[in-house]
C-alpha cells in the first residue's frame, strides 16, 4: 500500500466513524525453511498456551479430568491454535500455511508430541525445507563433531537446522580449530574451558596471573623477583620472572 492509498483508506474510515492507522507490512520471509521454523515456532507458543484452556473447573477431579481431555485433542483447540499463526498481509506465510495446514493438522491428532516437535515433523519431514539441529546443507550432513557434539560445544555449525551453509564452525571467543577445539591466542586450557589470559600476556600463558605469561605484551616488561632464603626451600637464593 503506498502513501495516496494509505490517506485514501484512511479518509474513507475516518467518514465512517473508525480508528485506523497505517502499519508498516514485514517483509516478505524467501527462506521457506525459516518461514516454517518460524509457523512452526507460533504453532509450538499457542499449544502451550492452550494446555489449560477447557479446563472446567467441575466439582470433581473426574469431572476436570474429562474436560481438559475433550478440550485437549479437539477440533476446536487446533482451530484455536491455528488462528492467526499468520498476519493479514503476510501472504507468503499465508499461503504456505494453506499448503501444509494438514500437515499441522496430523501432527497435532496423530503425532507422539513428546517424541516429535511440530518442526521435525512438518518442516524436515513432510516438506523437507529445513535440516534437523546440528544437521546442514542440502544433503543434512551432520555438523562438525557430530550432531551430539557439533564444534566441541565451543562453536556454532554455520547453517545447522537449514539446507544451506558450509558446516564450517564458527568458534566462540577464546577457542580455534576445525572443531573449536584449541584454545585461541591469549587464553589457557582448564578441564577443556580456554579462560583468558592476563592483560599484560602477548600471546600465550599457563594460568590467569601476570607471571604466567610467555611473553609480555607491549607497555609492560619482565622483570625479576628475587626470592626471600626464608621462602627457598634449597637455602639458596633464586630469581622467578614476572611481568609488570
Amino acid at each position: 500500500m503506498n502513501i495516496l492509498q494509505c490517506v485514501a483508506f484512511l479518509t474513507i474510515f475516518v467518514i465512517l466513524g473508525q480508528q485506523v492507522y497505517c502499519r508498516k507490512r514485514k517483509p516478505p520471509i524467501e527462506d521457506k525453511c525459516i518461514l516454517c521454523l518460524e509457523l512452526a515456532r507460533k504453532f509450538q507458543e499457542k499449544m502451550k498456551s492452550t494446555e489449560k484452556h477447557g479446563f472446567g473447573g467441575g466439582n470433581t477431579a473426574w469431572e476436570n479430568r474429562k474436560l481438559t481431555h475433550g478440550y485437549a485433542k479437539s477440533e476446536t483447540r487446533f482451530i484455536d491454535i491455528m488462528e492467526n499463526l499468520c498476519e493479514s498481509d503476510e501472504h507468503e506465510c499465508g499461503m504456505f500455511l494453506e499448503n501444509a495446514e494438514q500437515a499441522f493438522e496430523h501432527y497435532f491428532f496423530k503425532v507422539d508430541h513428546s517424541k516429535n516437535t511440530v518442526f521435525d515433523f512438518v518442516c524436515v519431514h513432510v516438506f523437507p525445507l529445513c535440516c534437523a539441529p546440528n544437521k546442514y546443507g542440502d544433503e543434512c550432513k551432520d555438523c562438525p563433531g557430530g550432531t551430539e557434539n557439533p564444534c566441541s560445544a565451543h562453536g556454532q555449525c554455520e547453517g545447522a537446522g537449514s539446507k544451506k551453509g558450509s558446516g564450517k564452525c564458527v568458534c566462540n571467543s577464546g577457542y580455534k580449530g576445525d572443531l573449536c577445539e584449541q584454545c585461541d591466542n591469549k587464553f589457557y586450557n582448564v578441564n577443556d574451558s580456554c579462560l583468558a589470559c592476563h592483560s599484560s600476556c602477548k600471546t600465550s600463558c599457563d594460568d590467569s596471573g601476570p607471571d604466567s605469561c610467555d611473553d609480555c605484551g607491549a607497555g609492560w616488561r619482565l622483570e625479576l623477583i628475587k626470592q626471600d632464603d626464608s621462602d627457598n626451600k634449597s637455602g639458596e637464593q633464586g630469581e622467578e620472572e614476572v611481568v609488570k
